[in-house]
C-alpha cells in the first residue's frame, strides 16, 4: 500500500468534488463528497488500496455550480506477478527413534561384607520376547530374579557352591554357570541379584555376572 497526496488549488465556486480514475474509464467515481476546504489547498490524502489496478490518471471533479475538472498523474498500479515454479528447498524427511537395547550387554558386580547382600535393581531395556540371562557365580551363593512390570517372570533360586548352611538351607551345591529363559514379553525388565553371607570359616568376596542374550 501506498499514500497518494492530493493538492488542489480551486475557484472560490467550485466544489464539492468527486474522484474518477481512468481504470474504469472515469465511469464511477470511487470517492464522492469531497469538501473544498478538505482539499483545497490540501493534502487530501487517499490510499493506493482504494483505486484500481492500471489505474495512473485521479481526476477531481467539481459536482456544484463550476463543473470543471483536472487530471493528476501517479504511479501505474500494475500488479506484480505471483512467482511460480517448483519449490527448490530440500524435503523434510521424519526419522524413527529406535532406543538402544541391552541385548548382548553383560552386567557383573561384586561384594566384600560378610552378610546377605541385595545389589541394586538393575534395569534391562528394549529386550526381544523370550530371551535368556546367561549367568555365572563364582565363591558365594547368589539368586538371580527377574521382573517385568513388577512380576517375577524367572528366578534361578540359589545357585553355587556352600557347605555351610544359609538361605538355601545346610549346604548347597549347582552348576556355577547356567541359562535362565525369562519367557519375557518384549520390552524392559528388572533383574535382582543377591548374595549368600561368605562362610564363616572362609570368608570370601562375593562375585558375579550375567549377560542377556535375545533370540
Amino acid at each position: 500500500m501506498s499514500i497518494i497526496n492530493i493538492y488542489l488549488t480551486s475557484g472560490i465556486n467550485t466544489g464539492p468534488f468527486d474522484l474518477y480514475e481512468n481504470g474504469n474509464g472515469y465511469t464511477t467515481p470511487f470517492v464522492t463528497g469531497i469538501l473544498r476546504s478538505q482539499i483545497d489547498p490540501g493534502p487530501y490524502t487517499i490510499s493506493s488500496d482504494d483505486i484500481l489496478s492500471g489505474t495512473s490518471i485521479i481526476r477531481v471533479q467539481s459536482t456544484g455550480t463550476c463543473t470543471t475538472s483536472i487530471d493528476f498523474s501517479i504511479p501505474s498500479r500494475t500488479p506484480t506477478p505471483t512467482p511460480t515454479g517448483t519449490p527448490t528447498g530440500t524435503p523434510t524427511t521424519t526419522s524413527t527413534f529406535t532406543p538402544p537395547s541391552d541385548c548382548g550387554v553383560s552386567h557383573s558386580d561384586t561384594y566384600t561384607g560378610l552378610t546377605y547382600f541385595a545389589y541394586d535393581n538393575i534395569n534391562v531395556v528394549n529386550i526381544e520376547a523370550n530371551s535368556i540371562l546367561d549367568w555365572t557365580v563364582l565363591d558365594r551363593p547368589n539368586r538371580f530374579t527377574v521382573y517385568q512390570d513388577n512380576i517375577q517372570i524367572a528366578t534361578t533360586n540359589w545357585v553355587g557352591i556352600a557347605s555351610y548352611s544359609g538361605p538355601w538351607g545346610a549346604s548347597l551345591s549347582t552348576a556355577t554357570t547356567g541359562s535362565l529363559p525369562m519367557l519375557n514379553s518384549a520390552g524392559d525388565v528388572v533383574v535382582l541379584v543377591e548374595a549368600g553371607p561368605a562362610d564363616p570359616g572362609n570368608p570370601l568376596t562375593d562375585a558375579w555376572s550375567f549377560t542377556i542374550n535375545c533370540p
